[in-house]
């Protein structure tokens, strides 16, 4: 039997990394709720791009 002729759905590869709002946090930058109220307010930015979403996913900081 073929995995294309099962009933279950195909599954996604884990995104690997941790949220930009974790990773700051372990860098001291400031508590992780505190990161992600100053990425809500807009003033957390990534490669020159203000972050809209707490869920961005990092592997390390840039």
């Amino acid at each position: 039997m073929s995995p294309s002729s099962t009933n279950e759905p195909e599954r996604q590869p884990a995104k690997s990394g941790e949220r930009i709002a974790k990773l700051l946090a372990r860098a001291g930058i400031a508590s992780r709720r505190e990161i992600e109220r100053m990425i809500a307010d807009g003033r957390i930015a990534l490669d020159g791009r203000v972050l809209t979403t707490r869920a961005t996913m990092l592997t390390s900081l840039p």
